[in-house]
């Protein structure tokens, strides 16, 4: 006689195993997510940024637009069983936020625009395995200036503060500067492959890595070489922003857009000096993370308990050209399931009440009005179950008046 025998002990990979990168929520951790989720919708409300929702998936080419090599790469790439089309799974939300404000609402006055849905990319990211993401944030459009800058970074603050986070702190630069010091470079265009080099150096503060590379570029005793090495210095608060500039002015006289991008940053720093401590606003002069697709100011929120960013966000003006309406925009956004786990604000499990099978039919009324006053009520559906092991701690009754009532179930 042969024996049964179920196939999840066949076969069980293939029944629970969840692609790499990907993970499932229990109940108490998609509570606070939910939480965190709502919380930070209202705020955004709050500061007039209305609530859009573009779709998880589409065109492959719409979703290629502005999103610049490293994010091609994110791409899920599937085809349309309809047509045949070739379609994509969003790795970012930003660019469907350009295109909804250069094409669906094709505005001129300034557009405030937020969101918060589901992103997945095809790699990790270098700093998290995880592949699916909950992006959350917020773009401004139809603005650039100091005032649109520091509102951004003052929506940040709030942010931070509602995910009851209180030891941050800010990271601002200004791709501008080392955009002008390139500029000067005697050899004109950097090809692709140098500049991403370049980056990826400035990126990680080695000093012995860009003396090598400015040597072999022939660029150790030119303008460029000397005050890219002199702006690998400057890290630190507002005070850095006058002696990086002093620095750089004692190598060659600084040009228009290099003395722009230092205005900025110093009204920048003046708008917030009442708002944030000085300690927690810190000035990265050689900052080159988003260095293809940023136009101007880009910063960073970090905390000591999490070991990269938690939220990025800078100046990208002309995003929507593509789209038809290159407008300028300054925008942040954060993956709420990293803020989940660093936040301080905690669901807090309220216990249920717990409405016996026998009386479910004839206390709808004390039902419903607990469940319209906030409660959680879970209706019995046989003799045997055991409340507390439902989560619950009360009951109703039907005391000796005939009449319902909520009591403790240790009463």
């Amino acid at each position: 006689m042969s024996t049964y025998t179920p196939s999840y002990e066949v076969l069980p990979a293939l029944k629970w195993r969840l692609p790499a990168g990907v993970e499932v929520l229990l109940p108490h951790q998609a509570e606070q997510v939910e939480l965190l989720r709502r919380t930070l919708l209202d705020l955004f409300r709050g500061w007039g940024y209305e609530l859009i929702s573009p779709p998880l998936i589409d065109s492959l080419e719409a979703l290629k637009v502005g999103a610049g090599q490293d994010l091609e790469q994110q791409i899920f790439v599937l085809s349309d069983v309809a047509n045949g089309e070739l379609l994509g799974l969003r790795p970012d939300i930003t660019p469907q936020v350009a295109r909804i404000d250069a094409h669906s609402l094709a505005q001129s006055t300034v557009t405030r625009l937020c969101y918060s849905d589901a992103v997945l990319q095809a790699r990790p990211s270098r700093v998290s395995d995880q592949r699916m993401l909950i992006q959350t944030g917020v773009e401004l459009y139809g603005h650039h200036g100091v005032a649109s800058d520091v509102e951004m970074l003052q929506l940040l603050m709030a942010t931070l503060d509602e995910l009851a986070i209180d030891d941050y702190h800010l990271d601002v630069g200004h791709v501008g500067i080392l955009d002008a010091i390139l500029a000067g470079c005697d050899s004109g265009d950097l090809k692709a492959t140098q500049k991403s080099q370049l980056l990826q150096i400035i990126q990680r503060k080695s000093m012995p890595d860009l003396k090598v590379y400015l040597l072999q570029q022939g660029w150790s005793d030119q303008v460029v070489g000397k005050q890219l090495c002199a702006l690998l210095r400057f890290h630190g608060r507002a005070d850095v922003l006058a002696l990086a500039k002093q620095a750089l002015a004692d190598i060659s006289p600084l040009n228009p857009a290099l003395m722009a991008a230092f205005d900025e940053l110093e009204a920048v720093s003046q708008c917030l000096i009442d708002s944030l401590p000085e300690e927690r606003l810190i000035f990265d002069l050689s900052e080159s993370r988003g260095f293809q697709y940023h136009t101007g100011l880009v910063f960073a929120a970090y905390v000591p308990s999490f070991g990269a960013a938690l939220a990025m966000g800078g100046r990208y003006n002309g995003v929507g050209r593509e789209f038809g309406n290159a407008r300028p925009a300054i925008g942040f956004s954060l993956d709420l399931l990293k803020a989940a786990s660093v936040s301080g604000r905690q669901v807090v499990k309220n216990m249920a009440i717990y409405a016996p099978a026998e009386l479910v039919t004839s206390a709808l009324s004390l039902i419903s009005d607990l469940r319209l006053a906030g409660e959680r009520v879970i209706l019995g559906l046989s003799d045997d179950e055991v409340p507390d092991a439902l989560g619950c701690d009360r009951q109703i009754i039907k005391n000796t008046d005939g009449q319902y009532q909520v009591t403790w179930l240790a009463e």
